[in-house]
């Protein structure tokens, strides 16, 4: 949440270019549906749902669409839902949206280490949690384990939490 000095209130914070441009890049573009490493029916830049059905096509345009509102239904939500004294520079919100629209609103839900270190304002520890969430349950084994790529990107978004990502 970020200040606002003309209304004296509370406005909820929304993802950057860049943050958006990072999402896309490590999603990637698939304009056919594709099984992703966790068996999960994907489609455009990271869409899943159940509007994902094998065999179907979308244009870029559409997955243009779909990332935008993804971004905000699925991470700006949840992120702008964190407690207004959890002050956000842009780059830790962007951060944190990447996160949770790869992995979920649990990435940051009340019981996580990630959501406890911000309310306590322990940045430093909020950055390392991010390097929990690099494993997928393997569909044929249903046992977690560390998947390379999201290893990857967890660390890029802890090194753009603390502001280090070069861009």
């Amino acid at each position: 949440m970020l200040w606002d000095e003309d209304t004296q209130k509370y406005k909820a914070q929304r993802i950057s270019p860049k943050g958006s441009q990072f999402i896309a890049d490590f999603e990637g573009l698939k304009l056919q549906a594709y099984k992703c490493p966790a068996g999960v029916w994907t489609i455009g830049w990271g869409h899943t749902g159940p509007d994902v059905k094998e065999g179907m096509t979308i244009t870029k345009e559409q997955a243009d669409q779909l990332l935008e509102k993804d971004i905000s239904a699925k991470a700006e939500k949840y992120v702008n839902a964190l407690p207004p004294y959890v002050v956000l520079k842009q780059y830790q919100y962007d951060a944190l949206c990447s996160l949770v629209y790869n992995c979920g609103p649990a990435a940051i839900a009340k019981d996580s280490t990630i959501r406890k270190a911000l309310c306590s304002g322990d940045f430093e520890k909020a950055a390392a949690g991010f390097l929990s969430w690099c494993k997928i349950t393997d569909p044929k084994t249903k046992q977690k384990k560390v998947c390379k790529g999201l290893l990857a990107r967890r660390q890029a978004e802890r090194k753009l939490f603390e502001g280090l990502y070069e861009w």
